[in-house]
């Protein structure tokens, strides 16, 4: 070869030489990028797998739209909810999946979506309504996203059927709802102050609540009457327009197992009538139907087993049975019945107290004349025996005179037990009303009063400061005097010691009397607090035996109370309590 043949050859040999090394370079680059891209296809596969493993168990449903609005993803959670399988939906428009309603608005925002509006949508959860294969809507929660592949976006859903949350949470609600009219109805009823207020009352508590427009009460007489009565008691949310149901109603009396209020009355149960006009034992049906009346429901008011009431609502929905409402009329009504018994134990409480209000202040007054009319004659006795000794005496043999001493000692414990009759009716009737009074200064009196006593029993009476007090002053003046005059009188040989204290005691003053006389066994500590009642004989201790039943009725007519504390040859204190003054 020639020099340039040569350097020609060796030119081409080296350009041979470069270019096989890159192509093998190329070679070897496409070779590592298929391996990569083969790896990655690998891991999108594995990982598409994962998320259909997922989505295929939900109970949810998974739904994928494109962004013409198809659908490029069913799962069986989806199949489940709506009833179509994935054959049917896949590349089906989503609208068929939604009720009329919503499909312009649904439609609307793809057109957006599509132009480049944002999607304010996304990670929102949604409350709306989905429509089934058979055509029937059902609520549903909806949560969206939005994802990309390459240039293509998708639109996904996940979708739950909240249909029974749903019933869970009304039935929670009106189960809160009936609790809180029950609370509502109890309350009222509880803070009228009449039977027919608490009924009108629950009336218009539960129309309201309930929202039926008519409730009327139908009342049972008191004695052995089986009829019902309607009552003027109703709950109208518009009474022109139930006016005549009404007149209706109000003329028609019920017997047992008459109309629904009798049928309620014979059975002691609640009644539910869905459709007035189609009963026929409902005998209002013509005037009911005028009013556009419908539907009725009737529960007794029960004292224990006692029909006292019915009442009966009435609205103009034609509603089939509710068994929890029914059940919580019928609570409405027992609580009813429990109003009832309590307002006529009260009215009976009432009578009682009243009659016997009555009784005692005409036992008052007899107890008062009657002892004014003995007074007249037993004072003639008196003055005639006596007379009669005074005149006769130079003439009587001793046993006349013994006899004539006999009747002058009875007549004079007559009077004395008259006299005391008379102070014990005359308490709380002719003091007048209480007032406060200085005790020391009424104490002072008594002793005043007692002197002779005192010196001839040699007694030492002592006393701490006393308080003013809230009462009549002839009751405290006799109070001290009885206990006082007690104490000088039931005592051994030994001088009488009495001391009188206080101390404050609730919102008035605790009184105390202390002696130191004979005392009283345990069993009689509340005996010698009634009218006549005596421990020991006229010969050992002379007395009428009213003397502490005046005090006892003194303190009780001023609100207090009066006891005591003793024990056999160890003395005696008399507690008394008094309002302050």
């Amino acid at each position: 070869f020639n020099p340039q043949e040569l350097r020609l050859r060796l030119a081409i040999g080296k350009r041979i030489v470069e270019g096989e090394t890159q192509l093998r370079a190329a070679r070897d680059q496409a070779a590592a990028a298929l391996v990569e891209q083969t790896t990655a296809l690998a891991a999108l596969e594995a990982s598409e797998q994962r998320f259909r493993s997922v989505i295929e168990v939900l109970n949810e449903a998974v739904i994928v739209i494109n962004s013409a609005g198809l659908v490029h993803l069913w799962n069986p959670g989806a199949e489940r909810i709506f009833g179509y399988p994935a054959a049917q939906r896949l590349g089906q428009p989503l609208t068929g999946l939604m009720p009329e309603r919503y499909r312009a608005a649904h439609q609307a925002g793809l057109d957006r979506l599509r132009q480049g509006d944002t999607p304010h949508l996304m990670g929102q959860t949604l409350t709306l309504h989905g429509l089934r294969r058979d055509g029937s809507e059902f609520p549903l929660e909806l949560s969206i996203g939005r994802w990309q592949a390459g240039e293509v976006v998708f639109y996904s859903g996940i979708l739950r059927d909240i249909t029974q949350r749903q019933a869970t949470e009304r039935a929670l609600q009106e189960q809160t709802a009936f609790v809180e009219l029950s609370h509502a109805v109890a309350v009222a009823a509880n803070e009228a102050t009449s039977i027919d207020a608490a009924l009108q009352a629950a009336l218009t508590l539960v129309g309201t609540h309930i929202g039926w427009e008519v409730g009327h009460v139908y009342l049972r007489p008191a004695g052995a009457s089986p009829h019902l009565l309607p009552a003027l008691l109703w709950h109208l949310s518009d009474p022109s327009a139930f006016a005549p149901f009404r007149r209706a109603t109000e003329a028609q009396p019920f017997g047992p197992g008459e109309g629904l209020p009798g049928q309620v009355l014979a059975t002691g149960a609640p009644l539910w009538l869905t459709d007035l006009t189609e009963d026929g034992t409902f005998c209002r049906a013509a005037s009911a139907q005028a009013a556009g009346l419908q539907t009725g429901v009737a529960v007794p008011v029960l004292v224990e087993t006692q029909v006292v009431a019915i009442l009966e609502f009435f609205t103009t929905q034609a509603l089939p049975q509710d068994q929890p409402l029914l059940e919580v009329l019928g609570q409405i009504g027992t609580q009813l019945g429990r109003v009832v018994e309590r307002q006529w134990a009260a009215e009976a409480q009432a009578r009682q107290a009243e009659e016997l209000a009555r009784s005692n202040t005409e036992l008052e007054q007899f107890a008062y004349i009657a002892s004014h009319d003995l007074q007249e004659p037993l004072r003639m006795v008196m003055s005639y025996l006596q007379l009669l000794e005074r005149r006769y005496q130079d003439r009587l043999e001793g046993d006349a005179l013994e006899f004539i001493a006999y009747a002058v000692d009875g007549a004079a414990r007559m009077k004395a037990l008259i006299n005391d009759l008379l102070a014990y009716s005359r308490v709380g009737t002719e003091e007048g009303p209480p007032q406060p009074i200085q005790a020391d200064r009424v104490l002072q009196q008594v002793l005043g009063d007692l002197q002779v006593r005192l010196a001839e029993s040699g007694a030492h009476v002592t006393h701490e400061p006393l308080p003013t007090v809230l009462v009549a002053e002839a009751h405290l003046h006799q109070l001290l005097q009885n206990l006082i005059g007690n104490a000088l009188k039931f005592q051994r040989a030994h001088p009488p010691q009495v001391h009188i204290r206080s101390q404050p005691h609730a919102d008035g003053w605790l009184f105390s009397v202390q002696d130191n006389g004979i005392g009283i066994a345990p069993q009689h500590v509340e005996r010698i607090f009634a009218v006549f009642k005596r421990l020991h004989t006229q010969q050992e201790y002379p007395g009428t035996g009213i003397g502490l039943a005046i005090c006892k009725r003194i303190v009780e007519r001023h609100g207090g109370q009066l006891w005591v504390e003793s024990e056999v040859g160890q003395g005696s204190t008399f507690y008394f309590t008094l309002p302050r003054g």
